[in-house]
């Protein structure tokens, strides 16, 4: 039985057809954030709370310890999944980063021990 081998043109053919099919794939489309109200319950009294509004603004509003309550506005930027909040009063410490969850739904995040899931309402 006779061994073939791959003519080198053969072979450039090949594999220019192989990489031209590749760049021809499209890629996952990129993810869209969407604004409105995220909070772990649909109450209106929620405790926690991040509005993302269409103009890349943002209201956090954390009134879980009474004492200390935190309310304040900024501007959010997407990078990848994750959702970057920034341009607030850098004193006040809060998780500024949000991953997108896999349903598009909900936010999650960790700040230190903290772990917060809050989805849109």
């Amino acid at each position: 039985m006779a061994h073939q081998t791959l003519n080198p043109l053969r072979a450039v053919l090949l594999f220019s057809l192989c990489f031209g099919l590749m760049a021809f794939q499209s890629s996952s489309p990129a993810t869209q954030v969407k604004t409105g109200t995220y909070s772990y319950t649909s109450d209106a009294d929620a405790q926690l709370l991040l509005q993302l509004n269409n103009d890349n603004t943002f209201r956090y509003v954390n009134i879980t310890n009474p004492a200390q309550p935190i309310d304040l506005s900024g501007r959010w930027s997407l990078t990848g999944r994750v959702i970057v909040l920034g341009a607030y009063d850098e004193n006040v410490k809060i998780a500024n980063s949000w991953k997108i969850d896999k349903n598009d739904n909900c936010l999650r995040s960790r700040h230190g021990l903290l772990w917060t899931r809050l989805c849109l309402q």
